[in-house]
């Protein structure tokens, strides 16, 4: 052998003893690195995009997710896609959003289920529209819950295509949080599948607006279960019931109400307006030991209305007449009292009330109420000569008050339970002629006279509760007023129930 041959042979003994970054199998990191770790980060991180295009299926599941998340977004996007398939999920989960937005659609079309779901929530959510836009369907309907929740939160949302929306699947959505679905444009939600949206919990119909429910088709609304309709505020159902005719609710050809459509007719539940209202209305016990219960009998006219698109606000009243079983002419200063106490049982009597209901609808509200009771009778006074002259009295009853309102509504029934609290000021009024009257006859003082003191206005605090159940209200209330006054100072219970027809003069 010559000098030169030995030299070669020499130098060709050298290459193939000298170690592979690529190991005896072909793996980096050598042999016993090859299949543990595969490229050390050092290696990744200086990846050549020839090196990434001759990876196979095996060298890319070797990736550890340190190593990954060191390749060049540039590199990473030479992968094959049979290797991008071949990741580990822990791997993907490794991704920042520099490297996912770096990755073709193809690259992304071969990622299997477990990959997708591994993708994190922040790196969906940094994600570009126009990255989001080309997303396959397959990758957006293999999201894990919480990586679809911070998509639809995030800004790129708009990026999403008609298609990707609707290959969100009801597993998804089912778990996706109330909160989140309320934050979801109502042109986003419209975009569900029928299938995904009667998955919806209830939790999550109950924040819908109506600006939600305006803007899904009329198979969407179809496809609500009876369920989601029972948890669609109150607020919201008579809203829809203004914006959708029941006749279009109900699916061709049959006619057949669907759940919404059901709701949305139900007398029970009722519309905004204003209504003709019957009053029966009787005191189970009155105030003073030993009087018989009375009853009354009257008429009158109800609103309701509330915001038509904010929801922020709702209100109501009553306009009643009542003729009460109460005697015409009342003696003793105790039944005096009590018709300063319940103006609305006495022989003639007005009352005029007022709710005012703030914020969201929700099982629990809170706002102000005002309630104003006139009556008109006749109190027979003693004069200084031993006998009683009657003076026409007109008693005033007005509480402004601190409300709250729970109220709960299937379909054929509503519950509702009323609360309020606040001060009371209770006052009479002697018929001027009258009072001339007694003045001659020796009444220096009609209250001295009568109640036992000369005070005309009263002040004092009173609670009231009402349990309502459709047309029939059964409630109490407990009013406290100071000093001596016959049958009106003290603390008093007195319960009552009452019955309210009604039928609609005009809707809103």
């Amino acid at each position: 052998m010559g000098k030169g041959m030995g030299i070669k042979v020499f130098w060709l003994a050298m290459v193939l003893a000298a170690p592979s970054p690529w190991g005896a199998r072909g793996q980096p990191g050598g042999a016993e690195g090859d299949a543990a770790s595969g490229l050390t980060v050092e290696e990744a991180a200086r990846l050549g995009s020839a090196d990434a295009a001759a990876f196979t299926e095996a060298k890319a599941a070797a990736l550890s997710p340190d190593a990954i998340a060191r390749i060049e977004p540039s590199v990473l996007k030479t992968l094959p896609t049979a290797a991008v398939g071949a990741l580990t999920p822990k791997a993907v989960a490794a991704l920042t959003p520099a490297q996912l937005q770096a990755l073709t659609t193809p690259q992304l079309r071969a990622m299997k289920a477990d990959q997708v779901g591994a993708i994190r929530p922040d790196v969906v959510e940094a994600l570009g529209a126009d990255v989001v836009g080309r997303l396959p369907t397959s990758v957006v309907a293999g999201l894990a819950p919480e990586a679809l929740e911070a998509l639809f939160l995030a800004e790129n949302v708009g990026g999403l295509t008609p298609r990707q929306v609707g290959a969100v699947t009801d597993e998804q959505i089912g778990r996706v949080r109330p909160e989140v679905v309320e934050k979801m444009a109502p042109a986003t939600v419209a975009l569900l599948s029928t299938k995904a949206l009667a998955a919806l919990t209830t939790d999550a119909i109950g924040v819908l607006t109506v600006e939600h429910f305006e803007a899904l088709s009329r198979a969407q609304r179809q496809a609500l279960t009876a369920a989601q309709v029972g948890a669609i505020r109150l607020s919201g159902r008579e809203l829809l019931r203004t914006t959708f005719p029941v006749e279009e609710l109900k699916p061709p050809p049959a006619g057949t109400e669907t759940p919404l459509a059901s709701l949305l007719a139900s007398s029970a539940n009722r519309k905004s307006g204003v209504r003709l209202l019957g009053n029966g209305y009787a005191q189970l016990k009155n105030p003073s030991p030993g009087a018989e219960a009375s009853e009354a009998f009257g008429i009158g006219i109800e609103f309701d209305l509330a915001s038509r698109r904010s929801e922020q606000f709702h209100w109501g009243g009553q306009l009643i007449i009542n003729k009460g079983s109460a005697d015409a002419v009342l003696r003793g200063g105790k039944a005096q009292g009590d018709s300063l106490l319940t103006p609305q049982s006495q022989d003639t009597n007005l009352r005029a009330s007022v709710d005012w209901y703030f914020g969201r609808e929700a099982d629990l509200r809170w706002g102000l109420g005002g309630q104003l009771d006139m009556a008109r009778m006749g109190w027979a006074v003693p004069t200084s000569g031993g006998e009683e002259r009657v003076a026409d009295v007109t008693t005033i009853a007005f509480q402004p008050s601190l409300a709250f309102r729970w109220l709960f509504a299937s379909e054929t029934n509503e519950v509702e339970v009323r609360a309020y609290a606040g001060p009371t000021l209770r006052a009479y009024s002697v018929d001027p002629g009258d009072l001339e009257a007694l003045r001659a006859a020796g009444v220096e003082d009609v209250g001295r006279a009568t109640l036992g003191e000369p005070r005309s206005l009263k002040v004092g605090v009173e609670g009231r509760v009402v349990l309502r159940v459709n047309t029939i209200e059964v409630g109490a209330m407990v009013p406290w007023h100071d000093g001596d006054a016959a049958g009106l100072s003290g603390l008093h219970l007195i319960p009552f129930v009452s019955l309210k027809p009604d039928a609609t003069l005009v809707t809103f």
